[in-house]
């Protein structure tokens, strides 16, 4: 069995693919619900490979905006981020908030019959054979 504690993007990733491995998964989170504001909102292309490989892509790419450059002008510098140089099938850099990636990622977790406990706190832990 694999304890994760946290629910966000990371814990929830780390959840499927102990899944998709046939690992067994408690995953838990001290907060009651979802954050309601994102922390992030962009995925890489090469995150998004990973998600192809998790069984997830096809509902980030419903869901997500495809941006091929990113120019940002600044009174002290401008950058300019053309994305078609990657090394993947997925040309961009994908927006979607990330409870709205959270969303994808739990539903996931559900299809495996894993839902995440939520005001649970890990305070201890005694590991046994």
């Amino acid at each position: 069995m694999v304890l994760i504690c946290g629910a966000g993007p990371v814990g929830l990733a780390a959840a499927i693919e102990c899944l998709r491995h046939g690992l067994r998964v408690r995953i838990i989170d001290k907060a009651l619900t979802r954050d309601p504001h994102s922390k992030a909102f962009g995925i890489h292309a090469l995150s998004m490979e990973k998600f192809l490989a998790m069984g997830i892509a096809p509902a980030v790419l419903e869901q997500a905006n495809c941006v091929g450059r990113v120019d940002i002008q600044g009174r002290i510098a401008t950058v300019v981020e053309d994305f078609s140089y990657i090394p993947s099938r997925f040309k961009g850099t994908f927006l979607l908030s990330q409870r709205d990636l959270e969303k994808i990622m739990e539903a996931k977790l559900r299809s495996y019959g894993v839902e995440v406990e939520r005001g649970v706190e890990l305070l201890d832990l005694i590991q046994s054979q």
